[in-house]
């Protein structure tokens, strides 16, 4: 069962709750980072880390009935994964923050939580943490939606964490914050500038209007609004005025860029925006700081972002036809141009295995980019993962010709990617078990870029 049906409402308004739990469930995305060059002249080889889990994977049960695994971030010489969780005895229509915390090898750390894993509830009904990032002081932001009883309003939550994932009590009230923005509103990308200023974009729905557009928060440290940043902390940017926010990524500079969609998940484009620091549109980037991109398919999104070191953008996402989908893969210049040295055109279509490909999350691995998603393999989908040489052009010498599936032996989505040291690399997502009534735990998949 998808975010889309978890998060109906019980009220009047259950048709806008849909488009919103919609919006989400395609907007999921990781936390991106970018990471020194590979070795030069080295083609990638990668297999499943043997000394990571079982046979490189690991499986998380919150004890609930549905937990599904949305964002990770590197932490140390590990990883920690966010999401969602259902406590015991609950149903679908509720659930925490959920966290869990892995060492090197795959296991649970011990030392963060209970045993590995916490949660979190805000306002007792259904909360969703959809993206996590790591401060320099290795506290542990994590954001996503608060829901009020019965699930009739939405807000932005954030919740901030001490190492051994207790509560950071000094941010927020009780290591906690709800923004309510007015109608329903999730919060699905998050960045933490040099200052730690906190950026947090996400899915807005105003209750008086059917106009919405790309929403951005800036939080002081604190956990306060930051009033220099847009009105009174916040930022709302149009392009169709059914927009989307999927992921941010922060420039060298500082400057910051969100993508999406434009159009609502009915016919939408890919929609890119850079902000300056104080949050006002980038006039030097697209057209008075947006990019809308039209690649003429029946569906074409983005989901997730990351800046490459020689400063061009690469966008991750999907392009659907009537036949299936593909994973999508375009790469802008500074002047938000399409890069005509990548790719056909500035963008690559990827068709990994002739179904449903769905790509989540994009990572700047030197001047590669490895992309991260689904792919439907015979009965179920698989963690699926790509590696682009700066050209676009497939790294032949990772998995097979480039491509590489996961298979948990159920259905299966990684929606983040995370570098760790010795060249190691850590796909996270989500099985779901469809035959045992739609149950799911968190996925961790490790692997070695030799």
């Amino acid at each position: 069962m998808d975010n889309q049906q978890r998060m109906q409402a019980f009220t009047g308004r259950a048709v806008r709750r849909r488009a919103l739990g919609a919006a989400v469930a395609a907007a999921l995305t990781a936390a991106v980072l970018t990471t020194g060059p590979a070795s030069a002249g080295v083609e990638a080889e990668v297999a499943l880390g043997a000394s990571f889990g079982e046979r490189g994977k690991v499986v998380t049960d919150f004890a609930g009935w549905y937990d599904r695994g949305n964002a990770v971030a590197a932490i140390g010489d590990g990883v920690i994964v966010a999401g969602d969780a259902n406590a015991p005895g609950t149903s679908l229509r509720t659930g925490d923050f959920g966290l869990a915390r892995y060492d090197k090898h795959g296991r649970l750390d011990r030392a963060f939580g209970s045993h590995g894993k916490v949660t979190t509830d805000f306002l007792g009904d259904l909360d969703t943490a959809t993206t996590v990032a790591v401060q320099s002081d290795g506290k542990v932001v994590v954001a996503g939606q608060a829901s009020t009883a019965n699930q009739s309003r939405t807000m932005f939550a954030l919740a901030r964490y001490r190492a051994n994932g207790s509560l950071d009590t000094s941010f927020g009230t009780g290591g906690k914050i709800i923004t309510d923005l007015g109608g329903d509103a999730a919060a699905t990308a998050m960045v933490i500038q040099r200052d730690g200023k906190l950026v947090v974009g996400g899915i807005h729905y105003p209750a008086d209007s059917s106009t919405r557009g790309f929403e951005l928060v800036r939080y002081l440290p604190d956990g306060t609004l930051d009033s220099s940043f847009g009105t009174g902390g916040r930022v709302v940017t149009l392009f169709e005025g059914r927009d989307d926010l999927a992921d941010l990524a922060l420039q060298p500079d500082g400057r910051i860029i969100a993508v999406g969609v434009a159009g609502n998940y009915v016919a939408p484009d890919i929609a890119v925006a850079r902000y300056r620091t104080d949050g006002s549109l980038d006039p030097g980037f697209g057209t008075g700081g947006k990019v809308t991109t039209d690649l003429g398919s029946l569906f074409d999104t983005a989901r997730a972002v990351a800046v490459r070191p020689d400063g061009t953008i690469a966008v991750a996402g999907e392009l659907q036809e009537a036949s299936g989908s593909d994973f999508l893969l375009a790469n802008y210049r500074a002047d938000g141009s399409l890069n005509p040295d990548f790719g056909t055109d500035g963008t690559v279509i990827t068709d990994i295995s002739g179904g449903n490909d769905q790509a989540y999350a994009v990572l700047a691995y030197g001047e590669d980019l490895i992309v991260a998603g689904t792919a439907t393999v015979g009965s179920h989908d698989n963690f699926a993962l790509v590696r682009y040489h700066p050209d676009g052009a497939l790294d032949t010498g990772f998995g097979s010709n480039g491509k590489l599936t996961t298979d948990f032996g159920y259905h299966a989505v990684a929606r983040g990617l995370a570098k760790l040291p010795h060249g190691r690399l850590v796909a996270a997502g989500s099985v779901d078990y469809r035959d045992q009534g739609g149950t799911g735990d968190f996925a961790v998949a490790g692997y070695h870029l030799d």
